[in-house]
């Protein structure tokens, strides 16, 4: 019998302890279902370029002003096509993080196999409910100083422009969930905007000071891997970059696991504190033991 596992409010030191305690105790899982993307977007990349060698041949020399207009078309496709794999693959990375994160909170097991293929199924929610969002946050702040920009006041542009930093910041944390939400509860991008705004309501400071410290964490960690892979000593230009892409490589894959870890952990925290979710939790554990 599964026992509920051990919920309480917590703070934003409590909830980064506990993303790194899953990880400590099943690294193998997550750094896989973080990496398998990372390998099907350079295999698929690669196939792109095949398919693409030859609209970029351009010759000995460069000349800008005698560019092939099919040349910039073919750059064009090539740059539209990888920027939407590359949205898919991550969605899908996105997903399985969040499913396999939510598993290890809960004490259940889970394969890498089960957490892609959740990640595959939750992928077109992320990617529409992420365009929601995203035009949300380009949108309604630009309106602000736009309207401000109107009145030929440089006090009201001024004023516009702090309302626009605080209006950005506001709708980033209050959609920070999305992507948990239209994972862990399946719900369409229109709900998930809705269901994260809600949740987050009274706790945005605490979501953004959480943000604030994942950039922080991200930092380092990119520090170390930079300073492991890419020692002072080596002079060579080639190898400095090679190594350098590696070391970013590495960091982007290791760090996944803590950025969707933490905001899974955060979506049951603000459960937790807004709908009682470990007292209903550990209700059912009582039924399913009688």
């Amino acid at each position: 019998m599964e026992q509920a596992p051990i919920l309480r409010p917590l703070g934003i030191g409590d909830i980064v302890d506990r993303v790194f305690g899953m990880y400590r105790a099943k690294p193998l899982l997550f750094l896989v279902v973080s990496a398998i993307p990372y390998l099907v977007l350079a295999i698929l990349l690669a196939l792109l370029g095949v398919g693409f060698a030859g609209t970029f041949a351009i010759g000995p020399t460069f000349d800008p002003a005698a560019l092939d207009p099919q040349l910039v078309a073919g750059a064009l496709t090539f740059g539209l096509l990888f920027i939407a794999i590359a949205i898919v693959v991550f969605s899908v990375q996105s997903a399985a993080l969040v499913h396999a994160a939510s598993e290890r909170y809960h004490g259940r097991e889970t394969t890498i196999g089960r957490s892609l293929r959740v990640g595959l199924r939750a992928s077109l929610r992320l990617i529409f409910a992420g365009i929601l969002a995203f035009l949300g946050l380009i949108i309604v702040p630009t309106g602000v100083v736009i309207v401000a920009a109107l009145s030929q006041q440089v006090i009201l542009l001024v004023v516009a422009g702090f309302a626009a930093i605080f209006l950005f910041f506001f709708l980033i944390t209050s959609w920070m969930l999305v992507p948990v939400i239209a994972t862990i509860e399946g719900a369409g991008p229109v709900q998930a905007l809705i269901r994260s705004w809600r949740l987050t309501s009274g706790s945005r400071w605490r979501v953004l000071g959480l943000l604030a410290l994942l950039v922080v964490l991200q930092g380092v960690i990119g520090i170390v891997f930079a300073f492991v892979f890419l020692a002072s000593f080596i002079a060579d230009p080639l190898a400095r970059t090679v190594l350098q892409q590696a070391a970013n490589l590495v960091a982007s894959v290791v760090w996944a696991p803590v950025q969707w870890g933490t905001f899974t952990v955060l979506y049951y925290d603000t459960r937790v504190r807004r709908e009682a979710y470990d007292l209903s939790l550990a209700a059912e554990a009582l039924t399913r033991g009688s």
